[in-house]
């Protein structure tokens, strides 16, 4: 029966192939497909992982629109993207990929030095699955196969190497579940918390049987298979990863019972070979999966059946014999596959930003890993933090333990030994994805008609305009194909860099200024977005002059109406005339034959504006039809209300013309945040940062009316 699980984004390491020293690219193999073994920890069992390379299986969305290219997963801040996927594809049973590396600073060079020389030379694919096959081994002792058949990559990380499964847990040594004290318990819950992953994703896994049992009886009575956890997914959802028991009952003979005595031997003798067969191949799904260790040799796999465990009593003792072996051995790795897992340090930081974001925004949804942080004042997560770092707070003033948790005060050596704090990556993180959130829902009405653009660098760059000579040709028989070429229109745009610091500082932490967090980042964001429109729309009121001298909206240009006129058919007809008669720039009085999609008008037009394009006349003869109603979409932009609220605009669709282009640096779309400890204010300082340009390229597409 399907089941839905949440499950973490899950990784692969894979080799760096090609590199292009002068494009700055490199090209991965993200996938194979190739079977890996994974741990299950709902199950407490070990698994085969197979990804399914059928195309249909595979949502590429993320990797067509540009996936990042991250420094070993970390997800903290655009600082650990190193660059992004230019493409994507599948090709002969292969996912492939060429990457295009970043040179925003010598940091990044640095990287990309060791790339080029093979110092660096893996990647990591990050991946979510959304819907496994289960199939059950088709022999005792088999590991199952869990099929991704809807799964989706999410982006590609450098990494140094991967992590063992079991890495996270092995500081508990050799003891057993049963002899664990309560803080080696709530190590390993924490270990399996990491395990499960801080963002997780909804995955549907269904069960079948192995192909063998489909197409071949099997024997009467074949060996049990390890269960699958009995508590329904609601529990598994709100829970987590399961914890082991404190106290596990200690094993005991089987007795009768009246309950029992009623059961056949036929019954009883079904369940013991189950018992048996079960812990068997628990045993030898464990000599698998750890390559055969010597501890789990015939003589331990004897002792637990003839000590009547229950299955469950014996997967407890296969793990803590596992856990022994990898304490005094290291970790066991494998060439069929490296995985790196999300470490204790970058879980505790989520959970932190998750739980302050939650309190910021309620109505976001809190994980179950960040619940033990729920309902804690930023002190309070202050201290907390420090306490999960082994530094003991006793004694402190209030002042001291934000101060410390923050950075500033190092009289206790926290910055040389732990570095940059997880409280200050918790709040950075929050005012980042409040920032952003903002940002990106602030309103910017030129979106829907200007063209969007990126620049590889902040030099001046040259934009070509549409000419008449490329137009086609009829080619005669064993004729030539005539050549054409593009015209240089002589516009050109540059980026400029525009930005502000953010200051988060101690008196906020402890006021517990929730507040802070949400409304200042809100109105930087709205500055931010705001400023951008102030510029595009400056570009229009501001009329510019373009490269052949002239202003942007000129009678030599034609498109400036001779006379101002309200918006109505005499205007409009005389904007959409202008429009069509436009000619191409090589100077053969092509016509370009555009038309109007957008109507611009300030705050004072729009009434006027929605009365006329709505405007549904019943007409008795044919002159009195408003043959430009629903025609244009309309677009209210209040900053044309500035210095005459009366002109109007008809521009042309970007996709037949270029208009007002606007921009921004190739890599950093939209705002771009950092945070460093304060140097000018006693806290955290974040710097919102804006690379952005915007500018007239093409007068051909645009028609101004002064109105009336």
């Amino acid at each position: 029966m399907p089941n839905v699980r949440s499950l973490p984004l899950q990784t692969r390491l894979v080799p760096i192939s090609t590199v292009d020293e002068s494009a700055r690219t490199f090209e991965v193999v993200w996938t194979t497909g190739a079977q890996v073994r994974r741990f299950d920890w709902v199950t407490w069992s070990y698994y085969l992982e197979e990804l399914s390379l059928d195309p249909a299986a595979i949502r590429m969305a993320r990797m067509d629109s540009g996936a990042p290219l991250l420094n070993t997963h970390q997800q903290w801040d655009l600082s650990s993207v190193l660059g992004v996927v230019q493409r994507a594809w599948l090709e002969t049973g292969e996912g492939r990929a060429q990457c295009l590396f970043s040179d925003r600073d010598d940091e990044m060079n640095a990287y990309w030095r060791d790339v080029t020389r093979g110092i660096i030379r893996n990647v990591s694919c990050g991946y979510i699955v959304h819907r496994y096959v289960k199939t059950d081994p088709p022999e005792l002792g088999g590991l199952p196969v869990w099929t991704a058949i809807d799964w989706e990559p999410a982006e590609i990380s450098l990494v140094p190497v991967g992590a063992d499964v079991l890495a996270g847990v092995r500081s508990l040594g050799a003891a057993g579940p049963e002899q664990l004290d309560e803080r080696q318990r709530q190590q390993l819950i924490e270990a399996a918390t990491r395990a499960v992953g801080h963002r997780s994703f909804a995955c549907e896994i269904v069960g079948r049987a192995p192909a063998s049992a489909r197409t071949v009886s099997l024997p009467a009575a074949p060996a049990a298979q390890p269960q699958e956890s009995t508590m329904d997914e609601t529990e598994v959802e709100s829970r987590g990863t399961p914890t082991p028991a404190a106290n596990p009952p200690a094993p005991a003979p089987v007795q009768a019972t009246p309950a029992a005595a009623t059961r056949s031997e036929a019954e009883i003798r079904a369940d013991e070979q189950a018992r048996i067969g079960g812990i068997r191949n628990a045993v030898a799904l464990a000599r698998r999966a750890t390559h055969g260790i010597t501890t789990l040799d015939q003589a331990f796999e004897d002792g637990l059946v003839a000590r009547n465990l229950t299955l469950d009593q014996a997967r407890a003792e296969i793990f803590a014999r596992l856990e022994a072996h990898s304490a005094q051995n290291g970790p066991q790795r494998s060439a069929a596959g490296i995985e790196t897992l999300r470490d204790e340090q970058q879980q505790r930081r989520g959970d932190m930003a998750e739980a302050i974001y939650h309190r910021v925004n309620p109505s976001a949804t809190l994980p179950d890993s960040a619940r033990r942080f729920r309902g804690l004042t930023l002190f309070e997560l202050a201290r907390r933090a420090l306490d999960l770092h082994g530094i003991s707070t006793e004694g402190l003033s209030r002042h001291q333990v934000v101060a410390m948790a923050m950075g500033n005060d190092d009289s206790m050596g926290f910055r040389a030994a732990h570095g940059v704090s997880d409280f200050t990556v918790a709040l950075a993180s929050t005012v980042n994805r409040t920032l952003r959130a903002a940002y990106e829902s602030a309103p910017r009405t030129f979106t829907q008609w200007a063209t969007p653009g990126t620049l590889s660098d902040f030099r001046a760059a040259t934009r070509v305009a549409i000419a008449g000579n490329l137009t086609m040709e009829k080619v005669n028989e064993f004729g030539e194909f005539k050549r054409g070429k593009l015209v240089d229109a002589g516009e050109t745009i540059q980026l400029a860099t525009y930005g502000k610091i953010i200051g988060v500082t101690r008196q906020v932490v402890i006021n517990d200024d929730i507040n802070f967090l949400q409304r200042l980042p809100r109105m930087a964001a709205r500055a931010a977005a705001d400023f951008e429109s102030d510029t595009v729309y400056g570009v229009l009121k501001g009329n510019p002059n373009m490269a052949d001298g002239n202003p942007l909206f000129h009678s030599a240009h034609g498109n400036l109406s001779a006379a101002g006129a309200a918006i109505g058919e005499a205007g409009l007809t005389e904007a959409r005339k202008a429009l069509r008669l436009q000619t191409d720039p090589s100077g053969n009085g092509q016509p370009l034959n555009l038309t109007g999609r957008y109507l611009i008008t300030g705050a004072t037009k729009e009434t006027e504006a929605q009365k006329f394009l709505n405007a549904v006349i019943v007409a008795t003869k044919a002159a009195d039809t408003n043959v430009f109603q629903s025609a244009y979409t309309l677009v209210v932009e209040p900053r044309l209300d500035k210095t005459n609220p009366l002109e109007w605009f008809l521009v042309a669709d970007p996709s037949q013309i270029d208009t007002v282009e606007y921009a921004y640096l190739e890599g950093e779309q939209g705002l771009y945040t950092e945070q460093r400890m304060g140097f000018d204010v006693d806290g955290l300082e974040l710097k919102a940062r804006l690379d952005f340009a915007a500018k007239a390229t093409d007068w051909r597409g645009m028609f101004k009316n002064t109105g009336a």
